[in-house]
């Protein structure tokens, strides 16, 4: 939480020096990298930790490390404007959101499926057709799971920001201001 990246990269590169081969050691050295600008470094990291925690069984690590590859991607593309990485970042998105695995996931469905839904929107009004149907019934399906966190005073800042971001994807405006009070 200090975002002290170039500690955590240097940590994170001294664990697995030691021979440790730990998912959370990669996803923590990757999201170093991210954060410090240098994406191409971060990729093959995380598409190695992402069968890593697998292997170990660690959904949540799995969807964490999903969501970065879903990052990286999106960033590169916030920074150069490839449609090739916008859809890569929609894919690896989309992977943990449809994933059934990850079905009773709350948490890993709204972070994956918002962004699956920005995303979509984005390259819309960038112009793109990233050929993926199906941005607005994620927004509604989000809307909902929301509104069942709420209803058993469970939601979190996010879940409420998620269901916000949602509405407006869907063109309800007033539905967003609501979510927002």
């Amino acid at each position: 939480n200090a975002k002290d990246f170039a500690r955590l990269a240097q940590l994170a590169d001294a664990f697995l020096g030691t021979g440790l081969r730990a998912a959370v050691a990669y996803r923590q050295y990757a999201q170093a990298l991210i954060d410090s600008g240098c994406y191409e470094a971060a990729i093959p990291l995380l598409e190695g930790a992402v069968g890593l925690a697998a292997d170990e069984g660690n959904q949540k690590e799995q969807s964490d490390i999903q969501g970065l590859l879903g990052r990286v991607y999106k960033d590169r593309y916030a920074a150069g404007g490839r449609q090739e990485d916008l859809e890569r970042s929609v894919r690896a998105y989309r992977q943990i959101y449809e994933d059934p695995a990850f079905a009773e996931n709350v948490d890993a469905l709204v972070y994956t499926g918002i962004n699956v839904v920005a995303l979509v929107h984005r390259a819309r009004r960038d112009g793109l057709d990233i050929a993926d149907p199906g941005a607005e019934d994620i927004a509604e399906n989000l809307i909902g799971l929301v509104e069942a966190r709420v209803k058993a005073n469970a939601a979190s800042k996010w879940d409420y920001a998620t269901a916000m971001e949602a509405c407006v994807a869907l063109d309800r405006p007033r539905d967003a201001i609501e979510w927002c009070i």
